[in-house]
């Protein structure tokens, strides 16, 4: 009975660690948000209505400094875990966008 429990514990703590646990992408140059990023959420973030001072989206994302606040754990959820960002209807981050973003999250946010 011993087993069971500690099996089963194992278990559900190895999912619960999967869940959180960020992806791993296999990055072969340091990135940062001048010199790749940038683009990306200007293209796919700081858009009309969106990411950008009066506009639908929660934050400013059109500067670095502006968007710093929201550079945590949620940004990561909702851009690579969860996928709602960019929302429905709005041009999809292709696989070296999310690629891209996921060594930026993984380099801690990089400025320069």
């Amino acid at each position: 009975m011993k087993k069971l429990l500690l099996l089963s514990t194992l278990f559900i703590w190895s999912c619960n660690y999967d869940e959180i646990r960020p992806e791993q992408a296999e990055c072969s140059e340091a990135v940062t948000y001048e010199s790749h990023v940038r683009e990306i959420v200007g293209l796919k973030c700081a858009t009309s209505g969106c990411h950008v001072p009066g506009g639908d989206g929660t934050g400013d994302f059109t500067s670095y400094e502006s968007m710093r606040t929201w550079l945590n754990e949620n940004f990561f959820e909702k851009v690579i875990r969860d996928g709602s960002m960019p929302p429905a209807g709005s041009p999809n981050l292709t696989e070296q966008e999310r690629e891209t973003l996921l060594c930026w999250i993984e380099s801690n946010y990089q400025e320069n």
